[in-house]
């Protein structure tokens, strides 16, 4: 039972630091699985002010890679909204030549950051998730989804 509670204790430091930025666009993180069979997309934090950079990483703690589409050195996703209780979206439509889309695998342990995919700022105030289009094999159709946390976008007050 020790031995489990000192895993998690040096595991949770571990994995916030995943969720930092990474400022090497081309580099691809490994992690700990600490969640057998799951790909998971979190964000850094559950509440953003306005037009501040949102910053996520879409994890793969799976026994088998996962093809997600990149739009030449991009991420692709999208960014959905909650208005009177219903997910609306995409609140920013990704915008991708069909000769510039192209399926990227994250292999098992490994992780993308969101250096992956321009400065992701949202203006507008209230709840929002990404939502990323994956399979489990290569190709230009994906047929399954996966959606983030929620989270809050709080408008910044002036100083006046």
């Amino acid at each position: 039972m020790k031995t489990t509670k000192r895993k998690i204790i040096f595991t949770i430091p571990f994995l916030i630091l995943i969720f930092q930025c990474i400022t090497d666009k081309n580099s691809v993180g490994t992690i700990d699985k600490v969640d057998d069979g799951k790909l998971s997309i979190r964000t850094s934090k559950v509440e953003y002010w306005s037009s501040q950079k949102i910053e996520f990483a879409l994890s793969n703690f799976t026994d088998s890679t996962a093809y997600v589409h990149f739009c030449g050195d991009e991420l692709v996703f999208i960014v959905e909204k909650k208005v009177n209780g219903v997910w609306e979206g995409p609140v920013h439509p990704p915008i991708c030549l069909p000769s510039s889309l192209r399926s990227f695998g994250i292999e098992p342990g490994h992780y993308l950051s969101s250096a992956h995919c321009a400065n992701l700022k949202l203006s507008n105030s209230g709840a929002y998730r990404l939502r990323v289009k994956y399979d489990w094999m290569e190709s230009l159709v994906l047929d399954s989804t996966l959606y983030s946390n929620v989270f809050i976008v709080k408008l910044k007050k002036s100083m006046d």
